[in-house]
């Protein structure tokens, strides 16, 4: 009965050191005022412009997570930071992270990386039998907190139309929108930790005023032929 009761005892005090020491890990953490992501298209390449808003955990640092693997960093700005970014990872996922020079005040950080290949075309088949390009990118919350204010936007390159969003699946849930001739697919939200938010549409090369002209002349002799036949029926 003793050895048990020893044995009970040792094992209250072993969750109590690994509660204690989850909660030391958790304090390291920042905090996300908010996260925005954008892609706009450079050539074949994304150029990804993050913004962060967050106060720096206990180990004076504040975070952005690596989503693209081979992305390079080409300019950092901010307040509150010394402005330079390094590559630091915890297991599978990579983040890169600013040292901040007062870690009681709220920082920001606004990074630009390029994305080799991003928008690299990626034909797939469309349910009139031809293939539009498609795109798509997910954001997952790594953070041990929730980001209450995230915003995502994925530009278009010059010269097409969206096709067909996807993701998300509602038209509720994202939003459309244009800006120096490129049109865009926007999410915003909450993302709960290990939640995610992702974008993913089909795009193809704009219809010229010719295109458009025939097209519009096709459908209205096909309406013509349709209403000329019943008439004569009738």
């Amino acid at each position: 009965m003793k050895k048990l009761v020893k044995i009970v005892i040792a094992a209250v005090l072993c969750l109590g050191f690994m509660t204690t020491a989850v909660m030391a890990e958790d304090e390291s953490y920042v905090e996300i005022a908010s996260y925005t992501e954008t892609f706009v298209p450079n050539g074949i390449d994304g150029e990804l412009t993050t913004t962060v808003k967050e106060t720096a955990g206990s180990d004076g640092y504040i975070y952005l997570i690596k989503t693209v693997a081979n992305a390079e960093v080409v300019s950092v700005e901010g307040t509150n930071i010394v402005a330079e970014l390094e590559e630091w990872g915890q297991g599978s996922v990579k983040y890169l992270r600013a040292k901040v020079v007062d870690p009681t005040q709220e920082a920001t950080l606004t990074a630009v990386l390029n994305c080799p290949e991003f928008y690299k075309e990626n034909l797939v088949a469309d349910t009139n039998g031809g293939n539009t390009n498609s795109i798509s990118y997910t954001f997952k919350n790594y953070f041990s907190n929730a980001i209450g204010k995230y915003a995502l936007t994925i530009y278009t390159p010059k010269g097409n139309d969206i096709v067909k969003v996807t993701t998300p699946n509602k038209y509720a849930n994202f939003k459309l929108g244009e800006k120096d001739e490129m049109l865009s697919v926007s999410v915003s939200g909450k993302v709960a930790v290990n939640g995610s938010s992702a974008i993913a549409y089909t795009y193809n090369p704009a219809a010229t005023g010719l295109t458009k002209g025939l097209v519009w002349v096709i459908c209205l002799a096909i309406g013509a032929f349709v209403f000329i036949d019943r008439y004569k029926k009738a």
